[in-house]
């Protein structure tokens, strides 16, 4: 087991390597010594570790990432009987997944350059709330899912382009202040019953209108006119 004896504060990354190059060193009171051990066991949120003069069972350090697991590889600190594993040097179980852990409220600040995720797979899960706020976003996938309990829509403007779109709807309700519909060929069937009330309602056709029922009325309040060249009734 190799151990670096060091000054909490001010010795440099070549004074390091130097005192490490040196061999072992023993700790002094006010002074910090490195040491390469494994975790033997977790015991809450701390590691079980072994070195020279004893057991040790020490804390995670609040800049160690990545949590350590039971036969790893750590970078332990120790001083006055006290200490930190502050690095994970090489890991166990390499198949295993990895844990990165950082307590309370977290912000990934990346100033002057952009961010990249690259993975097989990512599962975001939260708890409470999950917003992503951009001045322009893009998603592109072979398939989306959506699942949601309630889902809504708000903006200035909502566009969309599909080569084909169908919906199954148990129950639809819309209100729209004013509607244009364009169609190439509409087919539009009702099974059981449909009601329409307008205040006004004209239809222009340019070819021919077909109405058949098994029973039929027209009824006017004050006047039915039929204005035509030819009249046939029968």
């Amino acid at each position: 087991m190799n151990t670096t004896t060091m000054p909490f504060a001010s010795d440099t990354a070549d004074s390091m390597a130097a005192q490490s190059a040196a061999g072992v060193q023993g700790s002094s009171p006010g002074r910090a010594s490195l040491h390469h051990v494994k975790v033997q066991a977790l015991q809450g949120d701390c590691c079980v570790v072994i070195c020279a003069d004893g057991f040790y069972n020490l804390p995670v350090a609040a800049g160690c990432l990545l949590q350590p697991q039971p036969g790893d590889t750590v970078l332990a600190s120790l001083a006055d009987g006290q200490g930190y594993v502050i690095q994970v040097l090489q890991r166990h179980a390499a198949g295993t997944p990895a844990c990165l852990r950082v307590e309370g409220n977290t912000e990934l600040d990346v100033r002057g350059g952009s961010l990249r995720l690259a993975a097989e797979s990512i599962d975001m899960q939260a708890a409470q709330a999950w917003r992503v706020r951009a001045q322009t976003g893009m998603v592109e996938t072979g398939l989306l899912s959506i699942e949601a309990a309630r889902l809504a829509e708000s903006g200035g403007q909502r566009q969309a382009h599909w080569d084909s779109s169908t919906e199954v709807l148990a129950r639809q309700q819309s209100f729209i202040g004013r509607r244009e519909l364009y169609l190439e060929r509409g087919v539009r069937r009702v099974a059981t019953h449909e009601e329409q009330s307008a205040g006004s309602v004209r239809l222009v056709v340019a070819r021919d209108w077909r109405v058949r029922a098994d029973s039929a009325d027209l009824l006017g309040g004050r006047r039915v006119k039929v204005d035509a060249d030819t009249v046939q009734l029968g």
